[in-house]
């Protein structure tokens, strides 16, 4: 049987939170926090798939709480509580990232069926990326191919060390490839959604060398 969701739910309102628990503990591992400090102190502790947070808080309201969870994981959908009169700002919190908004007073079967959405939603998401990344280590090697055992041993050495954070110095002379090596690390790191930056260093330094 798979592990039950975690939702994390965030309101100044004790109330609130607990009638939510007492709703949702059967389906979900539920979570509460009364402020949105607390909540990030969950968040960085353990594992979160669905955050469910009012608004008007005091200290940090719903939209900071939103741009700061967005800022280290900017998949994890959120799902925002509103009252009538912020419903333009609930709004806004959309434009930010939040999945969906739900008006106050709550309407339980209502919110149920966003969380469900929210999380099928989220798991679509994350598979595209599963897929993306083997997709990439796939194609990764694609632009060198040999029947060499030396070199289907280094590509295999490219493939162990490109996850890793060890800084690789490629030497041989020039037309021997390094760049192409170079971009084939990247691909197959957990980095190839970065930018990608090439700089001839040798060229660079020639340069300096002849300024008067």
């Amino acid at each position: 049987m798979s592990a039950k969701p975690t939702i994390l739910i965030v309101d100044d309102e004790v109330r609130i939170t607990n009638i939510l628990k007492i709703n949702f503990r059967d389906k979900y591992n539920v979570r509460t926090a009364n402020s949105g400090r607390k909540a990030l102190e969950i968040l960085e502790s353990e594992p979160v798939n669905l955050v469910i947070t009012d608004i008007r808080m005091p200290q940090m309201d719903g939209n900071t709480l939103i741009q700061k969870i967005k800022r280290t994981n900017p998949t994890l959908p959120i799902i925002v509580l509103t009252a009538y009169g912020s419903i333009e700002n609930a709004i806004e919190t959309i434009k930010q990232g939040a999945y969906d908004y739900i008006q106050k007073p709550i309407n339980i079967e209502h919110l149920s069926r966003v969380i469900e959405k929210a999380l099928e939603y989220n798991n679509v998401l994350q598979e595209n990326r599963t897929l993306k990344q083997k997709l990439q280590k796939y194609e990764g090697t694609s632009e060198i191919i040999t029947i060499n055992t030396k070199m289907k041993k280094l590509l295999e050495a490219l493939k162990q060390v490109a996850p890793t954070k060890v800084t690789v110095l490629l030497e041989g002379e020039s037309g021997t490839g390094k760049e192409v090596f170079a971009r084939t690390i990247y691909r197959l790191s957990d980095r190839a959604d970065k930018p990608f930056v090439s700089i001839n260093c040798g060229a660079t330094y020639r340069k300096r060398a002849v300024r008067p």
